[in-house]
């Protein structure tokens, strides 16, 4: 398990997974900064996303991970998991 931080859209950088990062301040109906993370099951057959912008703002899919005949890789019909 991995966890990165994005700063000002452009740079990337690992930290900790087990970080605690500030709770966003809420600004109207957003935050001061969008909250996301995503997965891969164990067996690589799923991947989850999830992402909020604000309290009452966000979303979470799950994708099936699938394989062309020529061993490409590539992402199924997404499934809903919340919506807020």
């Amino acid at each position: 398990m991995a966890a990165w931080a994005i700063e000002n859209y452009e740079a990337s950088r690992q930290i900790e997974s087990s970080t605690n990062l500030p709770r966003p301040i809420v600004d109207g109906m957003f935050f001061d900064c969008m909250l996301g993370n995503w997965g891969v099951t164990d067996d690589l057959k799923e991947l989850s996303i999830n992402w909020q912008t604000g309290p009452l703002f966000g979303r979470g899919f799950v994708y099936p991970i699938l394989e062309a005949p020529t061993g490409i890789l590539y992402l199924g019909k997404r499934t809903t998991t919340w919506v807020s």
